[in-house]
């Protein structure tokens, strides 16, 4: 996810912004309450431009050791916004 769609997501739905965090390839990530998903998609979509489903992933996390286990299971978006590339 893009940094500019993090900052508008924390501003116009904080609540729904549970962590973000940038990882080994410098990627910005965000994690999404899951009762915000829907509200943060049509953000995302409607005003933000990302009109492009690229895929969904789910991980599960049951040979993780101790707190990396929970949750158990994730699920990974990955939307693109064409025109800002």
């Amino acid at each position: 996810m893009s940094t500019f769609a993090l900052d508008q997501i924390q501003a116009q739905i904080p609540q729904a912004l549970v962590e973000r965090y940038t990882d080994r390839a410098h990627g910005a990530w965000g994690v999404i309450a899951k009762e915000h998903i829907v509200e943060v998609a049509k953000l995302l979509k409607e005003k933000l431009g990302f009109r492009l489903f690229v895929s969904m992933d789910a991980v599960d996390r049951l040979h993780l050791e101790g707190a990396e286990q929970d949750p158990r299971f994730e699920v990974l978006y990955f939307l693109r916004n064409v025109e800002r590339n």
